[in-house]
């Protein structure tokens, strides 16, 4: 991490670290100090892959993370299952009553962006957003999307 610190100065509140929700992570303290002290250093922590078949709800209240990405998986079928409908109301309230954003990871059409819109995630991800784009045409990207923060749909940001 110092060498990239180095390499890329950067404000560290500018940064965001994506952690793939495992076993290893979750189960392991060495890893656990490490993001707590990347936390403490002004890096924002997103779990990646959320509800993809480690989630352990007892995790979340010692996992130093600021942004929890819920996995596609869980995104895709919720239009078709109520009870998937159910289960991510919940979830998005739960996590947001323990001060997480909340990310709906998979959205590729304009129905599940409305969706999970509507269901109160902070955010959503994937192609409908936008592909990936290499570094010149992100800049543009964002110069047309403007505040990221307030984007409409197409965006890089959150909803």
């Amino acid at each position: 991490m110092r060498e990239l610190k180095k390499a890329y100065p950067a404000s560290a509140a500018l940064l965001e670290l994506e952690c793939l929700e495992t076993q290893e992570i979750l189960h392991n303290q060495r890893a656990l100090t490490h993001l707590d002290v990347l936390k403490r250093e002004g890096y924002r922590i997103a779990i990646d892959d959320f509800g993809a078949g480690y989630s352990n709800l007892g995790y979340l209240i010692t996992m130093p993370a600021d942004v929890i990405k819920i996995d596609r998986s869980l995104i895709s079928n919720m239009a078709e299952d109520a009870r998937n409908r159910v289960i991510l109301t919940y979830l998005i309230k739960m996590l947001h009553d323990l001060h997480y954003q909340v990310i709906a990871e998979g959205v590729e059409d304009q129905a599940t962006y409305d969706e999970v819109a509507a269901l109160g995630f902070d955010g959503a991800q994937r192609f409908y957003i936008s592909r990936p784009l290499p570094l010149a045409a992100f800049s543009q990207f964002m110069a047309t999307v403007g505040q990221p923060w307030r984007a409409e749909p197409h965006a890089t940001a959150p909803i």
